[in-house]
């Protein structure tokens, strides 16, 4: 018997459910400077920077090591153009920007 589109749908959505998280990419970064304070921060679009006071020549912080220019940029894109104040619009905005690029749907389609 074939399975159907939502027998298929519904198998993923258990095993989503029951499958264990675990952290991948999650780097602990050290940056040792040579004078206290050296370290900086660029703020917003004004690109104002801004000292980070570590009282100490070593800074530690955790980076997500993740990089990506194909289609979650295309939808991060896309929501970022209608973001609002409201969470539910937020939310319906980015899950249609991700529902058009499953369906293959393109607004501008590239020539």
């Amino acid at each position: 018997m074939k399975a159907t589109v939502s027998d298929t749908l519904m198998n993923f959505m258990l095993e989503l459910k029951h499958a264990t998280a675990s952290p991948i990419n999650i780097w602990e970064v050290q940056i040792e400077c040579e004078n206290e304070n050296d370290i900086c921060r660029v703020e917003g679009q004004s690109g104002r920077r801004k000292e980070i006071s570590t009282g100490s020549k070593l800074l530690k912080r955790h980076m997500i090591g993740y990089f990506s220019i194909g289609e979650d940029a295309s939808i991060g894109f896309g929501f970022e153009k209608h973001r609002s104040s409201s969470t539910f619009w937020n939310k319906y905005y980015y899950g249609w920007e991700g529902f058009k690029k499953l369906c293959g749907y393109a607004l501008y389609p590239m020539r």
